[in-house]
């Protein structure tokens, strides 16, 4: 997976859990500390989350941030 492939993935996977998580974009920004012009750059996959976005928006989300791992990096089961 390319690193351009990864900033899609995990740009359209943050989206999703905001839609799904009934917020909207300006809460999430608000209750982040995230500008909302970065976070909307960073949903469009204008540049990359860092761990701290990743981090931040999945305990406002009340989800577990490893739901922004890109499947090349999570563990397969032995």
């Amino acid at each position: 997976m390319a690193n351009r492939d990864v900033t899609e993935w995990t740009a359209k996977t943050v989206a999703q859990a905001i839609l799904n998580s009934g917020m909207n974009k300006h809460q999430v920004a608000t209750q982040t500390g995230i500008a909302y012009r970065t976070l909307d750059r960073k949903l469009h996959g204008g540049s990359d989350f860092n761990w701290r976005d990743l981090l931040v928006i999945a305990e406002v989300l009340g989800i577990s941030p490893t739901q922004f791992t890109p499947p090349p990096f999570v563990e397969k089961a032995a």
